[in-house]
Formats: structure tokens, sequence, C-alpha cells
């Protein structure tokens, strides 16, 4: 188990560092192309709208023909993403980058997620999945948080350093260029790490039709799945609003020039930091509250909205920062207990496309977000913004509390022997 551990691990680790190298500089390299905060909230938008459409089809096509396969094709797409934004000039071409984008993150979403719970639960059919899935998400914070401050880098520090010809080369632009390295080497680790066998051969191929029947029946018909759909929904409006303005909140602060880089690479690598240790306390947490998931779950997400609340009336940059630190901790801490739980309640047959169902309710958060808040962010102020974002925070916790109600055994919905035990209801009933 701890070699399929490390080879998860590495692989998806990889994959995040290379999404996060522009990422403290991407809404400020499309400002300096000339693209508004309309235009801004107009290509998240179609990013969140494209992945929206191409999410069940990567499920499924994950599910029918091999995890591994999907994975390495959202790499390859978000190389050529990313060059494609670097050249932007016009609306067009920027809202290509969405599509190719939100193309990736859909085959991305949960192909590698689906291979490893399936394969933890060949080894040990017992196994508790939030501590793995915990390490997992701390590992990845780790990746996300170098790359943030490699990223920041870049501009002010590397850039002056290229040889003769590459003065041509945006300095905010330099970030796009290397994660679009980046993803070729990700590419290059789950072609070599991820051994799915024959999985597909020795399963079968069930038709795309039946598996997406198969997926939306489950998602509608158990209560606990419902739920978390829709608090990820609930959340995918606040994710959206951060994770879009945060750039711009943090320039009028700090400027946003070139020079000053440096400081949004610190200010985004203090995020996933502070993911990673919310990250690690989920597991005490969970552990402290008898394993309730669904409870661990709400109440981070109260923690996110107590801390966006106290952010919007913020002035200081520094104050700002912290608090802006505390609703990544808080995200941190949500997502392993959560991803536990709508695993168990999720046969193997079609995980991906159950992981793909649940990235497409966040996203479709997003995407109802999103245009809106861009017309709030140029109309009004970007604290009117994240004001308006935190209140489905409250919504999320309400929804994942009546999940945890109904997670029962009744409401467990897989396939085989219970791979909890058969010590009855008080074995899996802990884990709400």
């Amino acid at each position: 188990m701890r070699r399929l551990q490390v080879r998860y691990y590495l692989a998806s680790a990889l994959t995040w560092f290379a999404t996060a190298l522009p990422m403290a500089m991407t809404v400020l390299y499309a400002q300096s192309r000339g693209f508004s905060l309309t235009d801004v909230g107009l290509y998240a938008g179609v990013f969140a709208l494209c992945t929206v459409i191409f999410e069940l089809p990567s499920g499924l096509l994950a599910d029918a023909v091999g995890r591994k396969r999907v994975a390495l094709l959202a790499e390859a797409l978000a190389s050529v993403a990313l060059v494609v934004f670097f050249f932007a000039d016009s609306l067009g071409t920027l809202l290509l980058y969405s599509v190719l984008l939100g193309a990736s993150k859909a085959c991305g979403s949960g192909a590698l997620e689906a291979w490893f719970v399936d394969e933890l639960l060949a080894v040990d059919a017992q196994v508790d999945l939030q501590p793995p899935l915990a390490l997992a998400n701390t590992v990845q914070l780790l990746a996300l948080a170098g790359a943030t401050l490699l990223g920041g880098l870049l501009p002010t520090f590397v850039h002056p350093l290229l040889p003769r010809g590459w003065e041509l080369v945006s300095p905010l632009g330099l970030p796009l260029l290397a994660a679009a390295l980046m993803h070729a080497v990700a590419f290059l680790a789950v072609l070599v790490l991820v051994r799915e066998g024959s999985r597909v051969v020795t399963e079968g191929r069930p038709r795309p039709t039946k598996l997406l029947a198969s997926a939306l029946s489950l998602a509608v018909k158990d209560p606990v799945l419902l739920a978390m759909l829709l608090a990820a929904s609930c959340s995918g409006v606040t994710l959206m609003a951060v994770e879009t303005f945060w750039q711009p909140f943090f320039a009028a602060r700090l400027g946003g020039g070139a020079e000053a880089s440096w400081l949004f690479g610190a200010v985004l690598t203090g995020c996933f930091v502070a993911g990673t240790v919310g990250s690690l306390l989920a597991v005490p947490v969970a552990r402290r509250m008898c394993s309730r998931h669904a409870r661990v779950a709400a109440t981070f997400h109260l923690l996110q909205f107590i801390a966006l609340a106290l952010l919007v009336l913020q002035e200081s940059a520094a104050a700002a920062a912290a608090l802006l630190w505390l609703t990544y901790l808080a995200m941190g801490g949500a997502a392993s207990p959560a991803r536990a739980l709508f695993n168990m309640h999720v046969p193997s047959a079609f995980r991906s496309v159950m992981l793909s169902v649940l990235s497409l309710a966040t996203m479709l958060g997003a995407f109802i977000g999103s245009f809106g808040l861009g017309w709030v962010a140029d109309n009004s102020s970007l604290a009117a913004t994240w004001a308006v974002a935190a209140v489905p925070l409250l919504f999320s916790c309400a929804l994942l509390l009546r999940a945890g109600h109904f997670s029962t055994c009744g409401s467990l919905r897989v396939e085989g022997p219970n791979p909890w035990g058969s010590s009855g209801c008080g074995a899996i009933g802990g884990r709400r």
C-alpha cells in the first residue's frame, strides 16, 4: 500500500505543481494584455461552463477506457491551453484558452483519484479512506505552495537573467511557459507511475449510456450524495470568487507590476501552506469528532465563512493575507472528510463518473457565480463581491449536516461486501 501511495502522491503532486505555477499571475497577466475584470470574469465563466460540459463525458470515458488514458489527455490539453493563453491578444483567443483549460480540468478532475481509491480498496477492503486522502491533499497542497512561490519569483528574479532574445517574453508570462513545460513532465510521470493493469479488459466496457444512467440515478436517490452535490455547488460560488479576484484585491494594497510579483507568489504560497495545515488538522479533528466526516467538513466550512466575512472589512494587506490564509486552511480541512464520505457511497464501477459529477456540481456553482460576480467587482467593490460569495457557505454547512444525518448503513450503496467490516451501524454510522 505504501508504494501505491507514493506513486499516486508523486504523480498528483507534479500535476498540481504544473497547475499552480502561473496561478498567482494569471489575472495580472490578462490585465497586462489589456483585458478588463469583466473580461476576466467572462473567461472564468467560460472555463467553468466548459468544465461543466466536459465533466460527464470525461468521467464516462475514464470508467469505460481507463483512468490513466484520460489523465494523460488532461496533461496534454493543459500544455496547449497555456501556450494559447501566453499569446492571447483578443477576447476570442482568451476564450479559446478557457475552453481548452476547461476540457483539461474536466479530464483530470477525478481520474487519478478514482484509480487510487479503487487500488486502496483492492489492497485493504476495510481501509478508512479519509487519512490517505488527507495525506494526498496535503502533498498536493505542498506542491501548490512550492509552485506558486516559484511562479511568483520567476518574473521578478529569473526573467532578468534570461539570455539575449528572451527579452521579448513578458515577465508575467514566464510562469505560463514554465507551467506548459511542467505539464509535459507530469504527462511522463503519469505514463510511468500509474499502473492500471487490465481493469478495463477484465471488467468489460460498460456502455456510456448505462454508466451515465446508473450514476445519475445514484446521485438522485442517495440522499447523502444529493446533499453533498448541492453543498459542492454552494461552495463552488465561494471558491470561484476567491480564486478569481484575490489578485486585484491585493494589487490595490501591494501594487500590481512585475516588480511585486514575488509578493503575490508569497501570498498564494501562504494560502496553500495554510491549506496543508488544514488538511493535516482534518485527521485529528475527525478522530476527535468520532469520524463524523460530514460534521467535520461542515465545521471547516463555517470557519471559512467567518474568515471571509472578516476579510471583506480589511484594508491592511497583512490582516487581509492572514484571513485569506484562514479561508484556505478551512478549505483544506473540509476536503478530505467530504471526499471520503462521498467515495464511501460510490460503487467502483463508475467512481470516475461520480467524481466528475461532484466536480460538475462545484463548477456549476462557479459558473453561476462567475458572470454576476465579475459585474459586482467592476461596479461595486471586490470586498462586496466576496461578501456576496460568502453567503452560500452557510447553505453548504446545512447541506453537509443533512448528509451526515442520512449517512447510515441503510443509505450506503457499495458493491460487494461491506468494506468497513460487519460491525453494523455503529461502525459506519460514526462516519457522518
